[in-house]
């Protein structure tokens, strides 16, 4: 009878801590080893999980190393193998971000729980350049005709009431389908001293070819710069540049092509001063006249569970 109380008295002591456990929301072990002095502040290790991610090139899935993650205050970097983790993370929605020299630095979403199938793969894009076409022309009041340049420098120039325009034309050819631009930057270089010239880059709105362009027959501008004026005092050599990057987003360079370049809407460099400068040409034997863009492949679709 005496063996049979002690068993009673041991029951009850069970279902006692059990009924604790389920009112609070403690975990005894978790508790006891965190020696936390409020049971809510206890994290379960139930809820948490080592996470391990794998970082590949968005166009042939290589594995790529040296990638620097930062998620919140964790930060790691990719291995040899473009693998990183991270010890105990919490379950739920976590983002991180990915970078590295050449490539877009990104942010990438995923959720973890138990049924996450872990490495998760990360597409990381690398980030392209290329030169546009360019062809430009030289109207000026002594020459009334076409003349697209095949010298090596254009003229700029405003004599009294007539600006004379260097009319560029350029086209996204040699582009892939899915690239999205990050920038394009129309690049060329004076060829002689100027003082406080301001040059400015103006939208050509109407189509044009060198077929139809003259002193007297020019295509249409609007006063919205494709790119910011550009104030320069210096001697010969020095560079000029403008942000054409909305411009060669504008979707107009998806319609018919005009000519042999395509398509036929373009800009025109001028300046504001009574003078006459010279720029390189998309001729120049050195440092042509071109339009630099850089891209990157896809949109980014942020991970796909690795088997």
């Amino acid at each position: 009878m005496e063996r049979m109380k002690k068993q009673r008295r041991v029951s009850w002591g069970l279902f006692l801590v059990g009924l604790f456990v389920v009112a609070t929301g403690a975990d005894p072990i978790n508790f006891k080893r965190c020696g936390c002095s409020r049971p809510d502040q206890v994290l379960r290790i139930a809820d948490m999980r080592d996470f391990q991610g794998l970082v590949t090139d968005y166009e042939d899935g290589t594995p790529i190393a040296g990638v620097q993650i930062q998620l919140g205050d964790l930060s790691a970097t990719t291995d040899l193998a473009g693998m990183f983790s991270f010890a105990d993370l919490a379950f739920g929605e976590h983002e991180f971000t990915a970078s590295k020299v050449g490539f877009l630095t990104e942010e990438f979403h995923f959720d973890l729980d138990h049924a996450t199938v872990l490495p998760l793969t990360f597409r990381f894009r690398m980030v392209h350049t290329m030169d546009l076409m360019v062809r430009d022309t030289d109207v000026s009041a002594e020459s009334p005709v076409d003349n697209f340049s095949h010298e090596p420098e254009l003229h700029v120039s405003k004599k009294g009431m007539a600006t004379h325009r260097a009319f560029l034309m350029f086209s996204k050819e040699g582009l892939p389908e899915n690239a999205q631009i990050l920038s394009a930057t129309l690049r060329t270089f004076l060829l002689d001293e100027v003082n406080d010239m301001t040059f400015s880059l103006c939208h050509i709105s109407e189509p044009w070819d060198h077929q139809r362009v003259n002193w007297i027959n020019q295509p249409g501008t609007v006063d919205v710069a494709a790119g910011p004026h550009v104030m320069l005092t210096g001697s010969a050599g020095a560079p000029l540049s403008f942000d054409v990057t909305n411009y060669v987003r504008d979707p107009r360079f998806q319609e018919t092509p005009s000519g042999s370049l395509h398509p036929s809407f373009g800009v025109a460099l001028f300046s504001d001063r009574l003078l006459r400068a010279h720029v390189a040409s998309s001729e120049h034997p050195q440092t042509p006249l071109r339009v630099e863009v850089s891209y990157v492949l896809g949109t980014g679709d942020g991970y796909e569970e690795y088997p």
